[in-house]
């Protein structure tokens, strides 16, 4: 999330980009409608993690000098012991917020999931599913393939496509991996439409209702948090990408992390 700032907390270096994880400070009690619901969470737990971990009395970050890189908390343990792999399923929904020319939609996803990866501890993300438009979702698919080519992540998945964008897409002969998930906002199709259903059928696609808005989180919003935390004082700071995942626990059939 890359942003020329000035601080105005002492402590805290000069960065250019930073990186918030919030963990399993996520909170599933935040009252408000669906798509209401999905942002307040996630600024919820923003600013829970920046209260946790900025406002303690030992605060909790890295900072890498060479990239400016800022990531908050510090989180060199934790994640998903080894042993424990075969029965997890790691889902992950990344959402392509801001276009930024000195910052390629290829480096986007490489980086949302090289921090995933490092946060739990995984080498491959069994689901991943791409938040956008169905233009940039044409134009990053062939990243999301190499991806999947080289085993870093699993099934790939879209989100809202109409019947037409569908049909036109896994008839697409620049596709060469088709989707296998295709996430209905639920504002927007409370009631599946049938023909999209029996294609996505037909298809081997599974539908899914979902209530995130695709624009889960604004540059005023992000901006103001960060101000109210002391991270930057005038500056704004634009989010270029959030990533929403969610592990599952096949055995107990419970989600034993999420963030």
């Amino acid at each position: 999330m890359p942003a020329q700032t000035i601080l105005k907390t002492d402590n805290i270096p000069s960065f250019k980009h930073i990186v918030l994880y919030t963990g399993n400070v996520m909170r599933t009690g935040v009252a408000g409608g669906l798509h209401k619901k999905a942002e307040k969470e996630l600024i919820t737990a923003i600013d829970d993690t920046l209260r946790n971990s900025l406002r303690a009395n030992t605060p909790s970050f890295r900072y890498y000098s060479e990239d400016q890189l800022l990531e908050v908390p510090d989180l060199r343990l934790g994640g998903i012991a080894p042993e424990d792999r075969g029965n997890i399923e790691v889902t992950v929904k990344l959402f392509y917020l801001h276009q930024n020319d000195s910052y390629p939609a290829s480096q986007i996803i490489d980086d949302a999931l090289r921090h995933l990866q490092k946060i739990l501890r995984v080498s491959l993300v069994d689901t991943f599913i791409l938040s956008s438009d169905v233009e940039r979702t044409k134009a990053l698919w062939p990243l999301l393939e190499a991806h999947q080519n080289n085993g870093s992540v699993g099934k790939l998945g879209l989100t809202d496509f109409t019947h037409a964008d569908l049909f036109d897409f896994l008839h697409d002969p620049n596709v060469k991996i088709k989707p296998k998930i295709n996430q209905i906002t639920v504002g927007q199709c409370c009631n599946m439409p049938t023909e999209l259903m029996g294609l996505a059928k037909q298809s081997g696609v599974e539908l899914l209702h979902n209530g995130d808005s695709a624009d889960i989180l604004t540059t005023a919003g992000f901006s103001s948090l960060l101000r109210s935390h002391g991270v930057i004082d005038k500056a704004n700071v634009s989010p270029l990408w959030a990533v929403k995942y969610h592990v599952f626990e096949n055995s107990r059939s419970v989600v034993t992390d999420k963030g």
